[in-house]
């Protein structure tokens, strides 16, 4: 399988750093260079610098031959944008969106977004089984 994530920081790294471990290929977007270059390096993961709100970087990273889209930035806004741009001529592609932690509202009815994510609440969900674990 092959997923194209935009965002490179932490959640965007680990991520791609999980799929590349599972045997998938990657393509990380990520605009600041020097956020770039701290994603993990492996034969499986290739990053762009670039805007992941731009068709162009969105026609540089191949889109047609990817099978899911992840937009795994900070800023909600962003990823909802990222998601309408990369589905644009590719209708069958699967998209998961990040939302931040301020902004809890329902994005299941955007046709552009299949999945969201909400990293806050899936840590709390953790950190709550490993306190009440024996």
């Amino acid at each position: 399988m092959h997923i194209v994530i935009a965002g490179g920081g932490r959640v965007g790294s680990q991520t791609a750093s999980h799929l590349a471990d599972d045997g998938h290929s990657v393509t990380v977007i990520e605009s600041h260079e020097p956020t770039a270059r701290t994603v993990p390096e492996s034969d499986l993961i290739d990053v762009v610098v670039g805007d992941a709100v731009s068709p162009d970087t969105i026609g540089e990273v191949s889109m047609e031959r990817a099978d899911v889209f992840a937009a795994l930035t900070g800023d909600t806004n962003a990823n909802v944008a990222a998601c309408y741009i990369a589905q644009t001529g590719a209708s069958s592609l699967k998209t998961v969106m990040r939302i931040g932690a301020d902004d809890e509202r329902e994005y299941g009815d955007h046709e552009a977004i299949d999945a969201v994510v909400f990293p806050e609440a899936v840590g709390a969900e953790n950190a709550t089984r490993q306190i009440l674990s024996p």
